[in-house]
Formats: C-alpha cells, sequence, structure tokens
C-alpha cells in the first residue's frame, strides 16, 4: 500500500512524493521532487547518477514535457499533483523502514539529529516505529549539507509532540523560527505561489512545529494517518461554485495531514474545507477568523470547500 509521505521511482528516474492516502485505481497522487539531470548537483551514492530536485507542486512544466499522460485529467477534482501509473514504478521508499535502517547503522550518530530524534523518543514518549524520514534522506539524494526531514505518524503522536515540543527543542539544542526567517521563508514559498509574501507570512506563524536551522533555514516536522485514521476520500462531490465567504475554525488538527481537512463555521453551519496544497499544513488554529477562497461543493450528507487551484486559500484575517 503506498501511503502519505512514501517517496516513488519510475522506470526513468523520476521520483516523487505521495501525497495523501487516496488515489484512484491503478495510479497513485504525486508530487515530482527529484529529475535525473546530467548537471545536477545530487549524486546518488550507489549509481553515480546526477539528479535536480524541482518541487512541482505549483507548476508542472518538466512534467508536461517529459511525461504528460501523469496530468490528472480530471475537470471536478482539480487537485494538485500528477497520477503516476503503478505499472511506471520501480522502487518504493517507506519513510518509517528508511528511518530504521538509519538509526541501526549509525548514520546519525554524534549529530544534532540524533538528539532530536531521541529527545521526541524520549520526552514525548514516542516509540521510534512511529518516526520517518522523507526527502533526500529517504531515496540517497542526501548533500553534505542536507537535513533530514521528519514525519511522525499518528493523531496521538502529533498532539505528545505539541505538548512537549518547547521542551524537547530545549534538550535537542534547537530553537523555534523567529519572525525575521518566517518571513524569508515566505518570500521564498511567494517564488511558487500566487499568494503575497504578507499572506504567507500568517500561514506560517501558526506552524508550531517549524524549526531554525542556520541562519534563515527552517525546517518542519509533518505528520501522517497511521492506517486505522485514515478518513473516507473526502472528493466526492462536484463542483457548484467558486465562492468567497468567512467564518471561525472550530477543528483545525485535519490541517496537519494531507488532505489539509478543516472545519469552519460559518453562517451557523459547519462547513469542511479540504486541500492538497502543501502551504496550508497547519495553516489555521482553533478559534481563527479566517478567509476562504475555493470551489464549493454539496452531496446529501455535507457542503464542503475544495481549495484546488493555486490562487485558492484559506487565511486567518
Amino acid at each position: 500500500m503506498f501511503r502519505d509521505y512514501d517517496y516513488i521511482r519510475t522506470f526513468d528516474d523520476l521520483i516523487f512524493i505521495v501525497r495523501g492516502d487516496h488515489y484512484p485505481k491503478d495510479r497513485i497522487r504525486a508530487i515530482p521532487v527529484f529529475f535525473p539531470d546530467e548537471n545536477g548537483d545530487r549524486v546518488e551514492r550507489i549509481t553515480g547518477k546526477k539528479f535536480i530536485r524541482k518541487i512541482g507542486e505549483y507548476s508542472k512544466e518538466l512534467i508536461l514535457k517529459l511525461r504528460p499522460e501523469y496530468l490528472p485529467d480530471l475537470d471536478d477534482l482539480n487537485r494538485c499533483g500528477v497520477l503516476v501509473p503503478i505499472k511506471d514504478i520501480v522502487t518504493h521508499y517507506i519513510p518509517r523502514i528508511e528511518m530504521k535502517k538509519c538509526w541501526e547503522s549509525g548514520i546519525f550518530e554524534n549529530t544534532r539529529w540524533k538528539r532530536l530524534i531521541s529527545s521526541i523518543n524520549k520526552i514525548a514518549q514516542m516509540p521510534l516505529e512511529d518516526i520517518g524520514i522523507y526527502g533526500s534522506f529517504l531515496v540517497g539524494l542526501q548533500k553534505d549539507s542536507s537535513d533530514i526531514d521528519l514525519v511522525i505518524y499518528g493523531k496521538e503522536n502529533l498532539n505528545k509532540l505539541k505538548e512537549s515540543f518547547k521542551l524537547i527543542l530545549k534538550e535537542s539544542g534547537f530553537k523555534k523560527v523567529n519572525r525575521k526567517q518566517l518571513f524569508a521563508e515566505s518570500k521564498k514559498w511567494s517564488k511558487y505561489c500566487p499568494l503575497g509574501i504578507n499572506q504567507i507570512f500568517k500561514i506560517l506563524l501558526r506552524q508550531w512545529s517549524r524549526i531554525a536551522i542556520d541562519g534563515r533555514k527552517t525546517m518542519c516536522i509533518r505528520f501522517a494517518y497511521k492506517e486505522n485514521e485514515i478518513p473516507p476520500d473526502p472528493y466526492n462531490s462536484p463542483i457548484i461554485e467558486t465562492i468567497k465567504i468567512k467564518g471561525e475554525v472550530v477543528e483545525s488538527i485535519g490541517s496537519h495531514f494531507f488532505p489539509r481537512i478543516i472545519k469552519v463555521k460559518c453562517n451557523g453551519k459547519v462547513i469542511e474545507v479540504i486541500s492538497y496544497y502543501w502551504l496550508f499544513f497547519s495553516c489555521v488554529r482553533d478559534g481563527d477568523r479566517v478567509e476562504i477562497f475555493g470551489n464549493y461543493r454539496k452531496n446529501s450528507q455535507r457542503e464542503f470547500i475544495t481549495l484546488d487551484e493555486p490562487e485558492h486559500y484559506i487565511l486567518p484575517e
């Protein structure tokens, strides 16, 4: 089974991160991350092949050029990402398995990453099997300067980490990001996203699991559902109209997972806001007043708004 934050590699060495836990039959919803390139700065340690890193959440130009058949033909469910045929996949990278290998091999020994993972394990009382690594370390394309990317599995573990996060950072020698670092991160995101720097900054201010690394560099601990927690696929209704509304967030925990599922009270009723975009990770807090711009959908069970296009958003006021 392919899970959120797994990586997949196709026969022509395209490497993707799996997006969410729901996908059409015989295909995997994913985002391209690494592309083979003879001038790339990422060298595979086993084969010597070179790659470039180019995350294609907001831009599909390379996929359009290399594999146009991967682009989804879903007019009424226009989620970000591409659909990779399972038959094209030759390697499946699993974060928890690779974490176990790295931990047992001692690759993190005497590093700040070992201190961070050990602190999470001890202070949050989180078993190591619920912690995974994704990104360049997962696929063997890390540089000497690369940071590890951590994904934590399960809602209970998310809450335990949040409650003990300050103590974990203190023990492991890390610090929370400051506003200057967040603004620099906002400028970086604004190159890819239609939202303005100040709008992105409002979102990043709410990402409580973001950690300062060096200078302007930051990293965010991410979260994925455990197998028994995965909710039903929320995309099951056609678009009725595109709307802009305001409301109050009554449940934000779903913003930590893919797809982002946020419950908002508007005009006396609760509407779910749903998105597959990476940026909306932990984008709001309970009690926030928000403005939403997206596609309104409705079925016999519920009403919801999906953020399907780069210009769609949910933003704290």
